[in-house]
Parts: structure tokens; sequence; C-alpha cells
């Protein structure tokens, strides 16, 4: 018998050595598109809350927090890894923030505003088709916030939101092999005041404020997949209308200065997919809107986060 455990013993000390060594936290990320998002209680990145893959940086929490595990204010996210452009050349970045920014590219500082503003604040950079790091740092004072992120290339007319195959969350993602993009999102459909649609801003979207410059109207496609059973309230704003249909039934309506409706509460399964369609109108002086959530048992507002969202229910299917 003793011979039989030492035996046993050699042969599991063997297999152990023939085995790769991971510690029992870490974790081997598949190569993906995206930032390294984290998300930190306190304006001066004090205590992790959470991390996440972050499609694009496009943001509008208004009076509500980024994750649950946030307060409303005095919160602060970092965002890393690297950035690729479609050619190279000189190209302006644009951050739509309230409060603070700062943005280091190839380990050079190029926006260093951490304190309370609410701006555009714009650099001109060169950018390549070979990917360089990037680190985006935010930090919320009190009240509102938002942040996002555009580019717009010399000869372009507008500039439009960074799509989310640029992004690389890690160096291995940046140095393979060309990715498919993620299929989560909505697909939009955006025109000028005077109807003519704008090809150059034809991407998927989330159900964040989308304050593009010369869009009067859009109309965003796609299915929402629950990750909880039971009665979602949803919460949508717009300046100036705004509808909502799920399974292609009218559930929100937001019209010129209503504001904000928080009364539309939806009974919905998990891990169902269902179809949404969103459709936006602004005036003449501001645009944007949201589509926040309050899921069961949660009282936290929060947006509809980007794994819930799918440009159809195949690749919704394909997600699970």
């Amino acid at each position: 018998m003793c011979q039989l455990r030492s035996m046993f013993a050699s042969l599991l000390i063997v297999g152990a050595q023939q085995l790769p060594s991971l510690a029992a936290d870490e974790v081997v990320p598949p190569l993906q598109h995206g930032l390294k998002m984290e998300l930190f209680e306190g304006r001066e990145f004090e205590t992790l809350r959470h991390t996440t893959i972050d499609p694009n940086v496009d943001h509008f929490w208004d009076w509500g927090a980024p994750h649950e595990n946030l307060p409303v204010d005095n919160f602060s996210v970092r965002w890393t890894g690297w950035i690729s452009a479609p050619q190279d050349g000189r190209y302006k970045l644009v951050f739509p923030c309230n409060d603070g920014l700062r943005v280091t590219l190839k380990g050079s500082r190029i926006i260093d505003e951490w304190h309370q503003a609410t701006v555009n604040f714009e650099v001109s950079v060169d950018l390549t088709k070979e990917p360089q790091p990037i680190m985006i740092e935010f930090c919320e004072y009190t009240g509102t916030s938002w942040v996002e992120m555009l580019w717009q290339p010399v000869g372009a007319k507008l500039p439009t939101h960074v799509p989310t195959e640029a992004f690389y969350p890690d160096e291995a993602s940046a140095k393979s092999a060309r990715i498919p993009p993620s299929k989560h999102g909505l697909i939009a459909e955006c025109y000028a005041g005077n109807g003519t649609r704008i090809p150059a801003i034809d991407r998927m979207y989330r159900t964040e404020a989308l304050s593009m410059p010369l869009v009067n109207r859009a109309r965003l496609t796609g299915v929402l997949v629950p990750r909880h059973a039971g009665k979602h309230k949803l919460i949508g704003f717009a300046q100036d209308h705004l509808r909502v249909w799920i399974d292609n039934q009218p559930v929100m309506s937001v019209e010129a200065k209503q504001g904000k409706t928080d009364n539309v509460v939806i009974d919905m399964e998990a891990g169902k997919p269902y179809a949404i369609r969103i459709e936006f109108m602004a005036g003449d002086k501001s645009n944007g809107f949201y589509l926040h959530w309050t899921e069961p048992f949660q009282q936290k507002e929060l947006p509809i986060p980007p794994e819930c969202l799918f440009i159809n229910k195949a690749e919704a299917q394909k997600a699970k």
C-alpha cells in the first residue's frame, strides 16, 4: 500500500510539472477588441470596484453611476489598451467630457485637465495602422457625468465615435491577426437635419448620448437580452423626442420638454432575446438621448451594459 501511495504521489508531481503554472485568480482573456476599463471609488483611483472590457469610450451617465458598486459622484475611470487607425495620418481627437480628463498616447501626456469642467477637449495627434498604447483617465466631481471619444482625420467633414475595432485591451490582442469586430451594440442609421443620411457615422452605437454634430434623427435597432428575470424599469431621456419599441410594441415616448421618464416597467425573461428599436429626433439647438434601466431587485439606475445588446438574434444566440 505504501508503494502504491508513493507511485501515485510521484505521478501527481510529474503531472503537475507538465502543466502551465497559473495563479488561482489568473484569467487568460481571449483576443478581442475594446479597452480595459477600471472603475474606482474616489476621484484619484482610491478603491477599485469593477474591471471589464469596454467596447468604446461612449458614456452618458447623467445623474447616475457607471456601475452598481460605484457612487453617483466622486468616482474615477481608467481605460488602458492600444489604438490603431484605418490609415496613417493626422487625426483630431475630441473628448466631450464632464468632468476631469487625462489622455496619454505612446507614453506622452496629450491632455491634462484634471478639474471640474464641462468641455469638449480637443487635440491633434499622429495615428498609425500599427497599434499604439493609449490611456484615458476620467474623474467625476458632482452632478451629471459623461465622457466620449471621437476622432476626425484630416479632410473629414465631422468627427465620429472611435469604433470598437480600433481598440485592443492588451498588447497580445494588438499584435495578433485581425480579430472579428464585436457584434455587441445596436445598428444605427443617422440623418442630418435636411434628411440626408450620414454614412460617415453608420456604425453600432450603445444606447448612450448621440451627441454627434449634424445628427438630427437616428434609428437604432437590434436585440436586448436581459441578465435577470423579472420587472425592469426603463428610464429614457431625450432632447427632444425619443420613442422605444420592445418586440414591435411601443413602450416609451419622451416628448420635448418632458424630460426624464421613469415609470415604464416591463416584465422580461432572463436570456431571452427581445427585439428593440429606438428612434430619436433632436431640435435645432441640442441633441442627445439615453436609455437606462433598473434591473430586478436593484435600486440603482444604470446604463444598459453592452453585453446585453446585440445587432441581431443570430449574434445573441451565439453568445449563449
